[in-house]
């Protein structure tokens, strides 16, 4: 210590130390030049410079640094395990709850089916309740799909069971599916030429229910739907849904693949949706190596 001091003193001009009551006080004075223009307010600067920062060498100021900087990145790192975590979490909690929810709506649907056939005695009016609870049935039957589809989605455990098919049959078989999903509207059909494609049936049926109900939610009963299908260049085969709706924005027709975004529905003001559906379409179809896409205008 002795040594640090006897060096101390060569590099400032006053270098006093002061010893009392068991305590050591250091002095440094140095001189500085009258062209500072020091005031009161300067001084002070200094004073709150050497309290709060004080000097350290360029090897303490980096590693000081690097501290701060390591600190920084394992905060982001437990930040991204946590987020990882909660997001597994959510998605096991989705694909369990949609597997438990399955079984009771089935067992909903058969029974009211199975009074609707006509083996038991029914009133109409009671047929008609059990439509409507039908109708409502279908659409949780859809709403959980959808949710159990997308934890696949993201979970990458999606399946498709490619097949070589004539599209018109498969079109003309999936749009008389779909037909009783849409019933206050007219379902139109226009197929193109005849063509063998390679898809997985049960998920291209996704789309296509998809596009038709949500054309159908968009626009007003009585009005038609019209799905066509042709030949694009390059050999592509172009399919399309169109409605005479409330029409959408170029802002909204550029957003309305993306999860869980819903447009305001004046036409069905009461309908409801995960937000899901269109989404899914879109990785359905980008998987089978195509593309999907929205041309519309407010109104149209």
């Amino acid at each position: 210590a002795e040594q640090s001091f006897f060096y101390a003193r060569k590099l400032v001009p006053a270098f006093d130390v002061f010893v009392a009551d068991g305590t050591a006080s250091i002095l440094i004075s140095i001189h500085l030049p009258r062209s500072l223009n020091l005031d009161a307010t300067k001084i002070n600067l200094f004073k709150d410079y050497f309290k709060n920062e004080p000097p350290v060498s360029a090897y303490e100021e980096i590693k000081k640094r690097n501290l701060a900087l390591f600190q920084i990145a394992e905060d982001k790192e437990a930040e991204l395990k946590l987020s990882k975590l909660i997001e597994e979490q959510r998605n096991e909690f989705i694909s369990i709850a949609s597997h438990e929810l399955k079984t009771p709506i089935t067992i909903i649907k058969a029974y009211t089916q199975l009074a609707l056939s006509g083996k038991e005695d029914c009133t109409d009016s009671m047929k008609g309740f059990l439509r409507k609870i039908d109708e409502q049935s279908s659409k949780l039957k859809n709403l959980v799909k959808q949710l159990l589809d997308t934890s696949k989605i993201e979970n990458g455990r999606l399946e498709y069971k490619y097949e070589l098919i004539n599209f018109n049959q498969f079109i003309e078989e999936s749009t008389f599916l779909v037909t009783h999903l849409v019933p206050a509207h007219t379902l139109i059909l226009e197929p193109g030429s005849n063509v063998k494609v390679r898809l997985a049936k049960e998920r291209m049926e996704q789309v296509l229910t998809n596009l038709v109900s949500n054309a159908a939610k968009y626009s007003k009963p009585g009005t038609r739907i019209t799905l066509k299908t042709c030949l694009g260049t390059e050999r592509n085969l172009l399919v399309s849904v169109s409605d005479e709706g409330i029409g959408m924005s170029e802002e909204t027709s550029g957003r309305i693949f993306e999860k869980f975004y819903q447009v305001e529905n004046e036409a069905q003001p009461l309908s409801v949706g995960t937000g899901l559906g269109l989404a899914i379409s879109k990785e359905i179809t980008e998987a089978h190596g195509g593309t999907i896409g929205a041309e519309s205008a407010v109104g149209e």
